[in-house]
């Protein structure tokens, strides 16, 4: 009997790890936001489409009327074209070289961006004054032109010399607090600290999204799981069969009175 309710007992135990196990919510998921050929599945305009073909996504920023997209050099990075980046020489208008675009992701609690873009220096870039610099931010009404509200921003590393590409990361932003951010879109740009004349072409930009809520939604949405544990059945009480042994006493008792009373 003792085994058998030590049995029932470990029973009951795993039933409960199991249900509390598949409450728990799925572990963080990730989202391309941002992606270039062959890096990911799906282009998503990270090389900056092409001369002939894709029209790019990416929308001049600041002063800039065009987004100057340039054939790739020969020691390339294997797409068609890059952009670039800097400020145009006087003759020009001495106007600033910038670009964005939305990443069709809207802000989250929790959300967490990461990810790289490669570039090289080009005409005139001074290696010890000029950086790249990339935005995150999100805009009052859900536009690019909109009032903005900044997210995070990413430096780039320093110059590793005009004839060769250096991929530079963007590191983890790990959590942002920015309440009023919450469910709106969010727009990745491209600028620079770049002066006249000063020029960088920017290319294979890669940015994702984690967050414990991606993939866990059903999860999130699913109330905890309270296990329903039977309660014991009562036993049966036993009520004691009669036997003839009383009723053979009263009568013996009877006889016994009979006689004495004769």
């Amino acid at each position: 009997m003792l085994n058998i309710l030590k049995n029932r007992s470990m029973n009951v135990t795993t039933t409960l790890i199991t249900l509390a196990t598949l409450a728990l919510p799925s572990i963080a998921g990730e989202k391309t936001l941002v992606d270039y050929a062959p890096h990911g599945p799906t282009k998503k305009e990270g090389d900056f489409g092409s001369l002939t073909g894709t029209q790019s996504s990416w929308t001049p920023t600041a002063e800039c009327e065009t987004i100057q997209l340039k054939p790739q050099l020969p020691q390339g990075l294997g797409s068609e074209v890059n952009a670039t980046l800097g400020r145009q020489i006087v003759a020009n208008g001495g106007k600033c070289i910038s670009f964005a675009q939305s990443t069709n992701h809207r802000f989250k609690k929790e959300d967490q961006f990461f990810g790289h873009f490669s570039w090289i220096a080009a005409s005139r870039w001074h290696a010890q004054e000029n950086e790249i610099l990339c935005h995150l931010f999100v805009t009052e009404d859900n536009t690019l032109t909109g009032k903005r509200i900044p997210l995070h921003t990413w430096q780039s590393q320093p110059d590793q010399g005009r004839a060769k590409w250096q991929t530079d990361p963007l590191a983890d932003t790990s959590l942002i607090h920015q309440p009023n951010a919450l469910g709106k879109l969010v727009f990745i740009e491209f600028t620079s600290t770049a002066g006249v004349g000063q020029f960088a072409r920017l290319d294979n930009v890669f940015l994702a999204v984690k967050n414990p809520r991606i993939g866990s939604l059903k999860a999130q949405k699913s109330p905890p799981v309270t296990p329903k544990i039977a309660k014991p059945t009562p036993k049966p009480s036993i009520k004691p069969t009669p036997t003839s042994r009383p009723e053979a006493l009263v009568g013996l008792g009877s006889i016994t009175i009979y006689l004495r009373n004769k």
